[in-house]
């Protein structure tokens, strides 16, 4: 057994499920997410080398085929509509890979900003805020 392959299975025994590119297009965001009760509380890990690897000259684990940032945005609104999200991350944007022109840190700027919005724009947030007021 590889190496990958040992680390996903001690992640499915630890209660994580694991959603591959092709199952991703192939079954939809959608299917994969109904496998998480709505409402669900969770953290968002965004690595940016999910997207196609010419989106990201910044990265450097960046691979062919990824997902076109179109795919990446309705995902995310797609799970800020389902779940309930405590936080979230971007990870692997190297800047020194970026130059000269920054396109990977602004994508990567841009997927937060958008995705904030998905998120507070949900109804259960709306209302913390209100609460709050």
């Amino acid at each position: 057994m590889t190496a990958l392959k040992r680390r996903m299975a001690d992640i499915r025994r630890a209660g994580h499920r694991i959603a591959m590119i092709e199952r991703f297009r192939t079954a939809g965001v959608e299917k994969i997410l109904a496998h998480l009760p709505t409402g669900t509380r969770c953290f968002v890990s965004i690595d940016v080398d999910v997207l196609d690897m010419p989106l990201v000259p910044g990265c450097v684990s960046a691979e062919p085929d990824g997902l076109a940032y179109a795919e990446l945005r309705g995902a995310l609104k797609l799970v800020a509509e389902r779940l309930d999200v405590g936080g979230f991350d971007l990870v692997e944007i190297n800047p020194l890979l970026d130059v000269p022109t920054g396109a990977t840190a602004y994508l990567g700027a841009h997927t937060i900003i958008q995705f904030l919005g998905y998120i507070c724009a949900q109804p259960r947030w709306v209302e913390r805020r209100n609460g709050r007021a």
